[in-house]
């Protein structure tokens, strides 16, 4: 495989993992152009041959020099995108798609953001919930005032550390600014059963003048709480404890309306939701799409991940309207674990090629260029389906490999590649041995 990047400006290559068996290798080749060859960034080669990356071959590379960032034409400088507009092409984050039990670290955008769930026809976890707000960190409300009213687009509400208070009320009015909706997700519950409580109310202004009890209201016990939302934007949560037995209490997320999969893209305009693609286990072959479109720069923060991995996927893209922009978690500040995380060790490979100014590269002996695209585009989509495909024919595959269970070990089979020799072995056997029964 081979990939050319070329770019307008100085780039960098950073390795997030690395493992191969020698002699299998990845080589790196930089640019080296001649003097007088003009510049024109981002163009193909055509005179000067492209040049093993230093520490890769016995001689030195030549001394590269970086080249200035082109001037952004006026209105496409860094700053702009017109937040909260409708974003017309969006460009895949780093790590993007995401899938199995890690939990993504949080990613920022200045504009727009696309984020899609596809899962395949077998197989389901239990998903993920995500918090989409302003990039500053949760504000937390506990119970050192009796009564608060709270105006922050999301938040925090808890009883405080350790167990709470005997005899007390507090209550905690929540009026996201904005929101046309308010949403509390639990994280933690536990109160003494049948004698501590908490009313989770549905309120007609901020002042909550007329509070209704939401289905299950008041909440007792160990067992974690449903989310609630109140489609007015407004409501109360007030803890209530006895004389006697104190316990850890409770901790929850606020924020405006929580959005799950539907069967056209969801726009989502409130300064702060959540998101999820459904209550419980998703279904088999969704395909949800959630664009948040907001007038401030926002981060996505998952509170929980779990996906079959490497099959049901979370892609997260930003807008890539105008100007490049550096979406989700910037390239600098990223550290990986190396392909063998048992042993503890982490490892941090950089490697720097800046252009030559008089650079233009040559493509000479090349045999094949890939371009590289999002990682889910149309085709990519086309060949998750065939490996659904591919796993629904197993079971008809497993016939012929009880045919060669006597002559050719199946015990170390690894991977679709393994099956798809071992069926082609099958077919390619004399008919009288196809039929014979085991």
């Amino acid at each position: 495989c081979e990939w050319e990047i070329q770019t307008t400006s100085a780039v960098e290559l950073r390795f997030m993992s690395f493992y191969t068996a020698a002699p299998d290798s990845v080589e790196v080749d930089i640019c080296f152009g001649s003097p007088g060859n003009g510049g024109g960034g981002g163009a193909g080669l055509t005179t000067s041959e492209l040049e093993p990356l230093p520490g890769t071959t016995t001689e030195a590379a030549p001394e590269a020099t970086t080249t200035p960032p082109p001037t952004p034409p006026p209105g496409e400088g860094g700053g702009g995108g017109g937040g909260g507009a409708a974003c017309t092409s969006f460009e895949p984050v780093l790590l993007s798609p995401f899938s199995g039990n890690d939990i993504p670290s949080p990613i920022s955008s200045d504009d727009s953001m696309l984020v899609r769930f596809v899962s395949d026809g077998s197989i389901v976890r239990d998903g993920f919930l995500a918090l989409y707000g302003p990039q500053q960190d949760l504000p937390e409300y506990t119970t050192v005032d009796s009564e608060q009213t709270l105006s922050s687009v999301f938040g925090v509400v808890s009883d405080g550390t350790g167990d709470y208070l005997n005899n007390g009320l507090w209550w905690w009015n929540l009026a996201p600014e904005g929101a046309s909706a308010v949403t509390i997700i639990f994280e933690e519950f536990n109160l003494e059963t049948d004698y501590d409580f908490l009313y989770v109310q549905r309120c007609d202004d901020r002042e909550c003048s007329n509070p209704e009890d939401v289905d299950g209201s008041p909440f007792s016990g160990p067992a974690l709480p449903d989310a609630v939302t109140s489609d007015t934007g407004f409501m109360r949560l007030k803890l209530e404890t006895d004389y006697s037995v104190r316990k850890p209490g409770f901790r929850a997320v606020f924020a405006g309306a929580l959005s799950e999969c539907g069967q056209e893209r969801l726009v989502l305009t409130d300064g702060a939701g959540f998101i999820r693609e459904m209550d419980g286990q998703y279904d088999n072959l969704m395909n949800c799409e959630w664009e948040i479109q907001t007038a401030t720069p926002i981060e996505l923060r998952f509170l929980s991940f779990r996906t079959e991995a490497g099959w049901d996927v979370l892609e997260v893209e930003t807008c890539a309207d105008g100007a490049v922009r550096r979406s989700g978690q910037e390239l600098g500040e990223v550290v990986q674990k190396s392909a063998q995380p048992s042993k503890g060790e982490t490892s941090s490979k950089t490697i720097k090629v800046e252009k030559d100014k008089g650079a233009k590269k040559q493509l000479g002996g090349r045999s094949k260029r890939l371009k590289l695209e999002p990682t889910m585009t149309s085709e990519s989509r086309a060949v998750h389906d065939k490996r659904d495909d591919d796993r629904a024919r197993k079971e008809t595959e497993t016939e012929k490999e009880k045919l060669l269970s006597r002559s050719l070990p199946l015990t170390q089979r690894q991977g679709a590649s393994k099956h798809r020799a071992l069926a082609s072995h099958v077919d390619a056997m004399p008919h009288h041995h196809k039929n014979t029964k085991a």
